[in-house]
């Protein structure tokens, strides 16, 4: 009877003293996540997690896809509780698990780890709306749509010798979205391409290559080079003799409305609503002596003073003074004389 209450008395102290030992601090568990999966950004992989009890940092681990652990990404302090991995490559599966650990850290072999999370970084895309333009007869401008996440572009242009894309300008700059290429030839066609591209870590990372765009040149007359004044050059009435009279411009075949604009940068010397068989009629005075005329016009869209640039809308087609249907009346005046614009398109 004794010994059984010995015993019974021995089992009740160990329990005790079981029961009354402080919390184990946590170490060698798996932390919660905040998020299911990791958010995935260019080039990069962020994710966070749940601050465990008593854990004196985390560790994270790169996996392969059976889960087990390869390597080691990196470890945190207690109060950090997320991580942006860089670097990455875009379009590749990433795997990570997690462990914390407690003083010092926990090898991979006696430690909890994680369920396994999965994520592939995003990269990139394509540039968009690239465009070609002629601005003059050795230049051509080059517009594109911005790429959220670039910082800059690599320009390319098409080499008939070399028979492959060639690399022309680096285009720094997270806000820039055009470029101009310079010394070109004149009534030349060129073809152009872009990429985009970011940093992240120490690496630089290319978005794949935009769709082709296109643009020619202008013709020259004397070194001088004008801009089309209707978006599409179709020609319903010549420069030069015509029913007994002398045409001293080039009539433009275009739609009620349509846009007209200036064949070249200056400034507004007329913006008359009302000016004879013109009709509706601007003027524009420019440099290396060059004017231009723009009449029969529906509206107005300058005034008098007013600095353009090539390529600026000035006013709408229409059929005012003296025209029988709608039409841009289009003349040139080089130092003081009528000049065939022909000569430049």
């Amino acid at each position: 009877m004794i010994r059984k209450f010995l015993c019974l008395f021995l089992a009740g102290m160990v329990a005790l003293s079981v029961f009354s030992l402080p919390n184990p601090v946590f170490a060698g568990t798996e932390p919660q996540l905040i998020c299911k999966d990791p958010v995935a950004g260019n080039y990069s992989i962020t994710f966070s997690w749940e601050q465990v009890p008593g854990a004196a940092g985390y560790i994270i681990y790169n996996c392969n896809t059976a889960g087990e652990t390869v390597s080691k990404l990196t470890a945190f302090p207690a109060d950090c509780l997320s991580y942006r991995a860089e670097g990455l490559q875009p379009g590749k599966r990433y795997d990570f698990r997690m462990c914390s650990f407690e003083g010092t850290e926990i090898s991979p072999e006696n430690q909890k780890f994680s369920p396994l999370f999965s994520s592939v970084p995003l990269g990139l895309s394509k540039p968009r709306r690239l465009k070609a333009k002629a601005k003059s007869w050795q230049s051509i401008k080059l517009t594109w749509e911005k790429q959220e996440g670039a910082v800059g572009y690599i320009v390319y242009r098409w080499s008939k010798k070399k028979n492959k894309y060639i690399k022309i300008a680096d285009i720094k700059g997270m806000e820039k979205t055009s470029y101009t290429n310079t010394k070109l030839s004149r009534k030349t066609k060129y073809t152009y391409r872009i990429k985009a591209y970011t940093s992240s870590g120490n690496k630089t990372f290319y978005s794949s290559t935009s769709e082709k765009a296109s643009a020619k040149t202008l013709k020259s007359y004397k070194g001088i080079s004008l801009s089309k004044p209707v978006s599409k050059v179709r020609c319903v009435s010549k420069y030069g003799p015509r029913w007994g009279r002398f045409h001293k411009g080039m009539d433009f075949g275009r739609p009620y409305g349509a846009a007209i604009y200036a064949a070249k940068s200056g400034k507004v010397t007329r913006a008359r609503q009302s000016w004879g068989g013109y009709g509706k009629c601007v003027e524009i005075a420019s440099s290396q002596g060059v004017k231009t005329r723009y009449a029969h016009c529906s509206r107005l869209l300058v005034r008098v003073g007013q600095k353009v640039k090539a390529g600026q809308k000035i006013a709408k087609i229409g059929s005012s003074g003296d025209a029988r249907s709608p039409h841009l009346h289009f003349e040139v005046i080089l130092k003081g004389k009528f000049v065939d614009p022909g000569l430049f398109y």
